[in-house]
C-alpha cells in the first residue's frame, strides 16, 4: 500500500497524484468555513495498492492524519485528527480522500501516523509511530508555508520509525 498526502488545487513539485478510481469529501475537516474557495487549501490522500496479484485488494484500510496548524497572528500550534476508513482499494484503483481545509493565510503539515489494513488472506498489516513492523512508503508529509506546498517522498524501513 502506499499513500500520499497532497494540495488538491495545486501540483506539489515532481508529484502529480493520479486520477482516483474513487474521490470523495466525505472525511473533510473543515477549518476554513465560511471562506470562499480562492481563501482555502486543501489536503488530501491518495492510496494506492500495488500488490500485483489481481486478487491483491486491500481490506478494511484505517489510516490516522494529523494536522499540525499555525494560524496568522498567532503564536499557538494547533492541532486536528483525521481517522479514515475505506472498505477496500483494488489494485489499480487510487482512492482519494480529502482531509483538511485550511485558510490560505496560515502554515500547517499533514502526516500519516498510522496505516492499517488487511490483504486477501485476512493477514493484518499495520505501519506506526513506534512499530517494529512493516515498511511503508510514499508523499507521508505535506508542508504548507508561504503560500506554498511541499509534498515530502519518504520511505520508512521496517523497525521503529517516527513521522515526526
Amino acid at each position: 500500500m502506499r499513500v500520499d498526502v497532497f494540495p488538491v488545487e495545486v501540483l506539489s513539485g515532481d508529484f502529480a497524484a493520479p486520477k482516483p478510481y474513487y474521490e470523495t469529501e466525505s472525511s473533510l475537516v473543515d477549518l476554513a468555513e465560511g471562506l470562499a474557495d480562492d481563501r482555502t487549501s486543501t489536503f488530501a490522500a491518495c492510496f494506492r495498492n500495488y500488490q500485483s496479484n489481481p486478487l491483491g485488494t486491500a481490506f478494511r484500510v484505517a489510516a490516522f492524519f494529523v494536522l499540525e496548524i499555525r494560524r496568522e497572528g498567532s503564536n499557538a500550534t494547533e492541532y486536528r485528527y483525521s481517522i479514515v476508513a475505506i472498505p477496500y482499494v483494488e489494485h489499480e484503483k487510487p482512492v482519494t480522500l480529502h482531509l483538511f481545509r485550511i485558510p490560505r493565510n496560515c502554515s500547517a503539515t499533514v502526516w500519516l501516523s498510522r496505516l492499517a489494513f488487511s490483504d486477501f488472506y485476512d493477514t493484518f498489516h499495520e505501519h506506526s509511530e513506534g512499530s517494529d513492523e512493516n515498511a511503508l512508503h510514499g508523499r507521508l508529509t505535506c508542508v504548507y508555508d508561504m503560500g506554498k506546498f511541499q509534498s515530502i517522498p519518504e520511505g520508512r524501513p521496517a523497525g521503529k520509525w517516527s513521522a515526526r
